[in-house]
């Protein structure tokens, strides 16, 4: 807390002297030799002629924290300012990973060395050697050893090396999640797997089922049809769903009462979708599955399901606990039947978990995890993150807030979010927030700049599938945009893992931001503050005058000044 005295002088140089930094100052040949040695991460150095790091090269240390590495060197240095032609001060110098270096010749302000930097830091998750492939490259060995004693369902593409099969890799990014994993497999000139697995001609594409590696199935269309391939592999997709009739169904809700029941209702016999059969593993033992064939036009009734439109239907059924009805003291308030409708492609797997993902979060009385309905919490760590959000599985709402606006302006999103989790059609959501101007880089791994917010995410947690808010940040939009989450009708994107926040402290990355924004100026040196003590004269003087009577008004004259 700042005691000193109420003077732009005092107050600045308070503000200077607390913000925090991440910037190396680099005096002596060793750490140079450091911090130009670390692999794997672009260096920005400023050189300057003052001592002092500058407010705003503090600010974007923390903004580009482990994704950029920035330094200061003193403009006495003359062997590293003669290496990198440096001829005036302040200069930013450029070091990639890899490659030569750059000198920067825009202003040195804060928000064009934002963009320059921005085009030059890692990504907001470290590289890894290539995206990691859909299908696992095996050697014989392996296949043996891996493959052969799993209690998995595979589909193995055999080769030696030269001609594949073009689909493969497309089917098995297709069917990410469905419960099948796809390998290829090398063999050498005298692989005594040809013969046994009777592959014939390479490539040659073969199943093995989970439970029985013995049981195959070779696939006998042609190597590069993306659909006839596609077909092959959704008959390999393992299942849970029980297929019932009228009676069975009676049963199924007889059985686990309290287990929420997901329906699929078809106009005729055939094979269930590969979309509904890997849901039905991907939520064994939270959800209980079953499809029914030809349901009479009572069934339909029952369930209030159209006879037009699309078909397959699936409707969830799940028990929740009915509120109008006051229980007698000592007693639980009695249970009723609700059902929800799904209104997307039942033939896209991503968007069915996703929907599906808001009934597994729930308890045996209809409730959803995060049956709390104060406010959102704010989440500013990893560990809150896991607490409330992904610990608990389901679909997660994440508003996105700027924490640096005042107090009364975020409290008002903040209440905003809180009266939307109120309401019984998304109780089933678990709701956060997080300071999207603080931990930028967990923002961005949802497409949220600070352009965007603030906004909202819904997150399919065991899924990985997300969605963003497209609109104003107002009531109706939001509850527009989670109804259609319900609904199945907002489209949803594959986020490669679920992102970790950063331990930061969020309040002295304001403090720096906004001293960087409001006192750039790297020493504040006396030209400034001769400025800023002649403007207080003047205001002083024209106030003094006003009250006698005066006239004259102080005039303001900016100055523009390099931020560094």
């Amino acid at each position: 807390m700042y005691n000193g005295a109420r003077t732009a002088k005092g107050i600045v140089a308070y503000a200077k002297n607390t913000l925090p930094s991440a910037v190396t100052e680099l005096v002596g040949e060793g750490d140079i030799s450091t911090f130009m040695g670390e692999k794997g991460i672009p260096k920005a150095v400023l050189f300057s002629e003052k001592k002092d790091v500058a407010p705003t090269f503090k600010a974007l240390s923390l903004r580009f924290k482990d994704r950029l590495r920035l330094g200061q060197v003193q403009s006495d240095n003359e062997k590293l300012v003669t290496k990198y032609g440096v001829k005036k001060f302040p200069q930013v110098v450029l070091v990639p990973a890899e490659g030569d270096f750059s000198l920067y010749d825009g202003e040195n302000k804060l928000e064009p060395l934002h963009a320059f930097f921005s085009k030059h830091a890692n990504a907001n998750k470290p590289k890894t050697a290539g995206a990691p492939s859909m299908v696992k490259s095996l050697t014989e060995a392996e296949f043996q050893s891996e493959v052969m004693t799993s209690n998995l369902t595979y589909i193995a593409e055999f080769h030696d090396g030269s001609t594949r099969a073009a689909a493969v890799t497309k089917v098995a990014k297709a069917m990410r999640g469905m419960g099948i994993e796809f390998v290829d497999v090398t063999l050498g000139k005298d692989s005594k797997l040809v013969g046994k697995l009777k592959l014939g001609k390479l490539p040659a594409v073969v199943s093995f089922g989970a439970d029985d590696k013995d049981d195959t199935e070779k696939f006998d269309g042609e190597a590069d049809s993306v659909d006839a391939l596609t077909k092959f592999a959704e008959g390999t997709v393992p299942s849970a769903v029980e297929q019932v009739g009228v009676t069975g169904l009676q049963m199924l809700f007889q059985s686990n009462p309290t287990t929420p029941k997901i329906l699929l209702f078809t106009k005729k016999d055939g094979p269930i979708p590969a979309a509904f059969k890997a849901s039905s593993m991907l939520f064994k033992g939270k959800l209980m599955f079953a499809s029914v064939a030809n349901p009479p036009a009572q069934v339909l009734q029952q369930f209030n399901i159209p006879s037009k439109g699309k078909w397959p239907k699936m409707v969830a059924m799940f028990v929740v606990m009915d509120e109008q009805e006051k229980p007698k003291e000592g007693e639980e308030a009695a249970a009723k039947l609700q059902g929800a409708i799904f209104q997307g492609d039942t033939n896209k797997f991503d968007a069915m978990a996703t929907w599906l993902g808001q009934f597994a979060a729930m308890d045996d009385k209809g409730e959803s995890a995060s049956t709390a309905r104060g406010a959102p919490p704010l989440v500013n760590d990893q560990a809150g993150w896991k607490k409330h959000c992904t610990d608990k599985g389901g679909l997660c709402v994440v508003g996105f807030l700027d924490g640096s606006e005042e107090e009364k302006q975020r409290e008002a999103k903040v209440d905003m979010l809180t009266k939307v989790s109120q309401k019984d059609d998304f109780k089933h959501f678990n709701f956060v927030w997080v300071d999207a101007m603080c931990q930028t880089a967990f923002a961005e791994a949802f497409n949220v700049q600070a352009t965007k917010v603030p906004t909202v995410v819904v997150l399919g947690v065991k899924k990985l599938r997300y969605a963003e808010m497209v609109g104003r940040f107002e009531d109706e939009a939001i509850r527009s945009f989670l109804r259609g989450m319900l609904t199945g009708k907002v489209g949803t994107g594959p986020i490669s893992e679920l992102p970790s926040l950063a331990s930061l402290d969020c309040a002295e990355l304001h403090k720096a931001n906004a001293a960087a924004n409001v006192a750039p100026e790297e020493d504040l040196d006396d030209d400034i503050m001769r400025e800023m003590r002649a403007e207080a004269e003047a205001k002083e003087k024209a106030a003094a005058e006003e009250e006698g009577g005066g006239s004259k008004k102080g005039k303001k004259k900016k100055k523009k000044k390099s931020e560094l």
